[in-house]
């Protein structure tokens, strides 16, 4: 029987939530020690990031539940690529895979999760949007380090694709959506949003391509690595669940938008002159806070711009 529920919606991310911890939260640690430079790094982490951008574009008509499960195919592919010897060619394929499982992966997941959701209660969508996957791992950053430190990164690497796997398996028992996007109309309904966009793509630069690979001039070990990680998502846990409650309760965003925006400025110059580990762990657990301030306000903004995912 198949199935189109939240619960399995839900159930899916959180399965994927936690593979992608395991697999991933000490991989650039992991690929340091291999030899790779931090250049090298930041050009596979930026291949990652601009892939979806490239792509969405071409999304037009597509069914949800067949990338969605060829999504979980694609970020298996670097996590086998790493298990043999990852040359050059290697690590920026490795960028360009998983960007393409998370542009495949994600966008469907957004509409169907998004598609329970009304004016009344979109800001609450929003915070479990971006925190179920924080609360479910808040300890699974740390249990990758010390997987990683005790049995060595293989292990890693193939519970991650276990559970990539009980994923795509709960992704079987969904039914099937067909959608058609209109990309050009999609874009001209958030032209007005552009600055926002524009915020939102340089600090979520900061936040999941420069802060991993700037802690490593800090912190080289694995197990030390991870515990930071899941340091810092102890502080976006608590931006989002105080965000949620008091957006919902005063509906206007823009309130909290232009003072947060101004705090996470100020904190983004000061992440540059941090030269210690001291510094980096006061300034990057705010930075993080802040952010997921943020991000569901933002999402809720643009939910409401639109009226529609």
């Amino acid at each position: 029987m198949k199935k189109n529920g939240l619960g399995s919606i839900l159930l899916y991310n959180v399965f994927s939530s936690i593979a992608s911890n395991i697999g991933y939260a000490v991989l650039n640690v992991y690929l340091f020690k291999q030899g790779f430079s931090i250049l090298q790094l930041l050009i596979m982490n930026l291949i990652w990031f601009v892939t979806p951008v490239v792509v969405i574009p071409f999304l037009r008509r597509h069914r949800t539940r067949r990338l969605m499960v060829l999504s979980r195919l694609l970020v298996i592919i670097p996590l086998i690529i790493v298990l043999g010897n990852v040359s050059s060619f290697g690590l920026y394929s490795i960028g360009f895979f998983t960007g393409l499982g998370l542009v495949f992966g994600a966008l469907q997941f957004n509409m169907r999760f998004f598609n329970f959701s009304n004016k009344h209660n979109r800001a609450r969508y929003s915070y479990l949007y971006f925190n179920l996957g924080p609360i479910v791992n808040l300890a699974t950053p740390a249990l990758a380090g010390v997987i990683a430190a005790t049995l060595g990164m293989s292990y890693n690497l193939l519970i991650s694709i276990a559970l990539f796997l009980v994923a795509m398996m709960i992704i079987s028992r969904m039914q099937e959506v067909v959608v058609k996007a209109d990309v050009q109309q999609s874009f001209s309904k958030i032209r007005k949003l552009r600055t926002i966009l524009f915020l939102e793509g340089v600090w979520g630069t900061t936040s999941f391509v420069l802060i991993p690979l700037f802690t490593l001039q800090f912190i080289k070990e694995e197990l030390a690595y991870g515990a930071f990680f899941s340091y810092l998502m102890i502080f976006g846990f608590l931006g989002t669940y105080i965000v949620s409650h008091l957006s919902d309760k005063y509906k206007k965003r823009t309130i909290f938008m232009y003072p947060l925006s101004l705090c996470l400025a100020i904190t983004t110059i000061a992440l540059g002159f941090s030269r210690s580990l001291v510094t980096w762990a006061v300034i990057t657990p705010i930075f993080g806070f802040l952010l997921r301030f943020m991000y569901p306000l933002t999402t809720t903004v643009y939910l409401d711009a639109t009226k529609n995912v």
